[in-house]
């Protein structure tokens, strides 16, 4: 089992991923939980349940950061309704 404080271990890496040297897979100790995860994914159901899942997981730490920003006068309807697109030439 890997444990939960995402502190990388040897004995985690060679568990989750079946390799004795895992330097070179580049992957830190959360990505290899996640996939740890991933291997009791069985159907496409459940990918596209998880899959949800992430996506209105970074959809509302998106929105907190818009409104923190809103909030801070970062952005404004101004901003929003002003065309910042580099025209095309």
């Amino acid at each position: 089992m890997v444990n939960t404080s995402f502190q990388s271990s040897q004995q985690d890496k060679e568990a989750i991923t079946g390799y004795e040297h895992t330097d070179c897979v580049g992957l830190n100790q959360a990505q290899l939980h996640f996939l740890q995860i991933l291997s009791y994914v069985k159907t496409n159901e459940t990918f596209m349940d998880l899959k949800r899942l992430v996506r209105n997981h970074y959809a509302q730490q998106l929105q907190k950061e818009a409104d923190k920003y809103w909030a801070e006068g970062k952005i404004s309807d101004d901003l929003l309704n002003d065309h910042l697109r580099t025209p095309y030439k």
